[in-house]
């Protein structure tokens, strides 16, 4: 079993989840992704904000909202995630008779741009992380889709 820091929860704005259970492990996970870099974004020459997009979303935001979807249920969470997978759908720019023709093609392969909000995008490995899945689950969901 392996040690988990003790965090200040006040200095990190979560004063209000002292009471919650595995408090401490749930922020450590959180501090690890950050600290790793396990964020696959590209940051454009164009970009000027060069943070990752995890680092944008900003350490309480992203707990807040993983807390958030580790309280609902399996179900719940499922229909949440397909809800914004349809959300997040890029659209492919093909006429409606080319889509019906090609559903069943293995080509026609659906593409994503995930958000935390309408502002901040994010790449998949952090959309998994503060959704709180693995990516065998997210495949079978969007194949369910």
């Amino acid at each position: 079993m392996s040690l988990i820091p003790s965090y200040d929860l006040i200095s990190l704005g979560l004063e209000m989840y002292v009471d919650h259970e595995n408090i401490m492990e749930k922020v450590h996970e959180i501090q690890q992704f950050f600290d790793n870099g396990q964020c696959s974004c590209r940051k454009s020459k164009n970009n000027k904000d060069l943070r990752t997009c995890f680092e944008k979303v900003g350490f309480k935001r992203f707990f807040i909202r993983n807390f958030e979807f580790s309280k609902l249920t399996k179900q719940q969470l499922d229909f949440t995630i397909k809800g914004q997978l349809i959300a997040f759908e890029i659209s492919n720019e093909k006429s409606i008779s080319n889509v019906l023709e090609s559903e069943s093609s293995p080509s026609n392969k659906t593409h994503y741009k995930y958000s935390y909000n309408s502002s901040i995008n994010l790449c998949v490995n952090t959309y998994l992380k503060i959704i709180g899945i693995t990516k065998y689950h997210f495949k079978i969901l969007q194949q369910d889709l």
